[in-house]
């Protein structure tokens, strides 16, 4: 990725996308769409993809694209719009480090869930 000049170090974004039987039909599609939503303003550029397999059962839970972007709010706003345009199912993913904490927003199928933690807090001591 070329930075833009006086640009900030490049942060790094990763979506995930749920596997259906349709995705290596949809995935050009997913990742034109995905780096033009970022080119105008070269916000970032893809940086790789594949797949995200499921720990339970070791079959493919997700397609994941990992996006390198140059500024962060701009870029997930972008992002966030392309996956709507393209329908986005829900479950879809954006992952990312927000003050240093990692962060994650989830597309419900009508509205993002916007901005939560991607690692939940740990449960009082009398449940663990």
């Amino acid at each position: 990725a070329v930075m833009p000049t006086g640009a900030h170090a490049m942060e790094f974004v990763y979506l995930k996308w749920p596997a259906s039987p349709t995705l290596a039909q949809w995935a050009p599609r997913l990742h034109a769409a995905l780096q033009a939503a970022l080119d105008g303003d070269g916000l970032g550029s893809l940086v790789g993809w594949g797949a995200s397999i499921d720990d339970s059962d070791g079959h493919q839970a997700f397609h994941r694209v990992d996006i390198e972007v140059a500024r962060l709010d701009e870029a997930v706003a972008r992002l966030k719009g392309a996956l709507q345009a393209l329908e986005a199912p829900p479950h879809t993913e954006l992952h990312y480090q927000r003050h240093g904490r990692p962060w994650q927003e989830a597309w419900l199928g009508q509205a993002w869930l916007a901005g939560t933690p991607r690692v939940p807090p740990h449960p009082p001591r009398g449940l663990r």
